[in-house]
């Protein structure tokens, strides 16, 4: 009943509240693929232009994606995108690029290159 009117009201959720959604149901093993798919695409609505996201956006979005199976390979690309475009303002964030390495470390759903780029970083 619940995820029936999530799905009709999923405008209104922002970035932060989709992920915890998403995060709710998948740690209650509640979700279906269907209403996950509906999540992720309006996720991927929200986050489509990188310089509009907040960078505590970003890691709620990172820690969602790395924390559940919920996510595609298609919204993978995406968010590394995302990061890759917003390295200089992560980079500048330490707090922000410490978060972020050590949630794709531990998870191990990042790229080899993307993982260098925030192990430079987060060294520095």
């Amino acid at each position: 009943m619940l995820k029936m009117r999530i799905k009709e009201k999923i405008s209104i959720f922002n970035i932060t509240e989709t992920v915890y959604i998403i995060k709710c149901y998948n740690d209650r093993q509640q979700g279906d693929s269907e209403f996950y798919s509906i999540l992720e695409q309006h996720l991927g609505t929200l986050i489509k232009n990188p310089d509009e996201i907040l960078l505590e956006e970003l890691s709620a979005v990172a820690d969602g994606f790395c924390s559940t199976t919920a996510f595609s390979r298609e919204f993978q690309k995406l968010l590394e995108y995302i990061v890759s475009k917003r390295i200089n303002d992560i980079v500048a964030r330490p707090t922000i690029c410490r978060f972020l390495y050590e949630t794709f470390y531990a998870s191990g759903q990042c790229s080899p290159g993307l993982m260098q780029i925030l192990y430079k970083a987060y060294t520095n």
